[in-house]
């Protein structure tokens, strides 16, 4: 184990901070080949035995989910009083991106709704929900394309089970809300706020409490005003994957090829 905790990066590299949460430091590392981002993590703050299998878990999944929409992972190691995991270094990720540009053209959001199916379907057939889907949780790549990022949440489906219910309160779905064992639906469901959000800049109307449970009668309300830029194929597309009921929600699987979501 290392005494001094930078005694981890090479010489001649340096760090700056870029993001900081009650657990963890992510710090853009400046490296010869290119830069990368690391993830400090303070074992002290990993106090009960849920955080500790949920920094494990973040690893795993990593280490586990390479796919051209996931962030790369490229390890993860510790000191005495620390754990690092380094992870591929994107510029800003799209909560920072819509607070600049507001609302996002329609065709980049159907865009980036396929890149984020396709990495969800990959979690999906790896046996893994991610349970956080949100803004800040995808990174932009100077290129312009997308990556999931974040699995601080994540687990196994054979594990929901025996989890405590997780997400961020506006992204979480009905089914969690309403107390029942989540499925890879949720993921789908946070993907279509995610939607809502790039095209209204505003999260849905019915998040914060007013959204039914999956069993009440009746369907979702839709503000259509707040999606009026929107297109006919991303209101086909959300209205999908936001429906209350989980087995009538759009399947992820099936975004590519709705014709809700067409790319060029």
């Amino acid at each position: 184990m290392h005494s001094d905790d930078w005694s981890v990066l090479p010489r001649g590299q340096s760090a700056e901070e870029i993001n900081s949460t009650g657990t963890s430091v992510v710090w853009r590392v400046n490296a010869v080949g290119g830069d990368y981002a690391l993830k400090e993590i303070t074992k002290a703050s990993l106090f009960t035995k849920q955080l500790r299998d949920s920094s494990a878990r973040e690893v795993e999944a990593l280490r586990s989910l390479q796919h051209e929409h996931v962030v790369s992972f490229l390890g993860a190691f510790q000191t005495g009083r620390r754990l690092f995991v380094a992870m591929a270094y994107h510029p800003c990720d799209l909560y920072q991106y819509t607070t600049s540009k507001l609302i996002v053209a329609p065709r980049t959001a159907e865009r980036w709704t396929h890149d984020l199916a396709s990495a969800l379907l990959h979690l999906k057939q790896s046996g893994w929900l991610h349970r956080d889907i949100k803004l800040e949780n995808v990174l932009l790549s100077k290129q312009g394309s997308v990556h999931l990022a974040d699995f601080g949440l994540a687990i196994r489906k054979e594990s929901a089970a025996g989890v405590s219910a997780g997400g961020t309160r506006h992204c979480v779905a009905p089914e969690v809300k309403a107390g029942w064992v989540p499925g890879y639906e949720i993921d789908a469901w946070g993907l279509g706020v995610l939607l809502f959000e790039l095209l209204s800049g505003a999260v849905p109307p019915f998040s914060y409490g007013r959204i039914g449970s999956p069993d009440s009668p009746g369907q979702q309300p839709f503000d259509t005003e707040l999606l009026r830029s929107s297109s006919p194929r991303c209101m086909s597309l959300i209205k999908g994957l936001l429906q209350r009921v989980p087995h009538e929600r759009l399947l992820v699987e099936d975004v590519g090829k709705s014709k809700a979501c067409v790319v060029s």
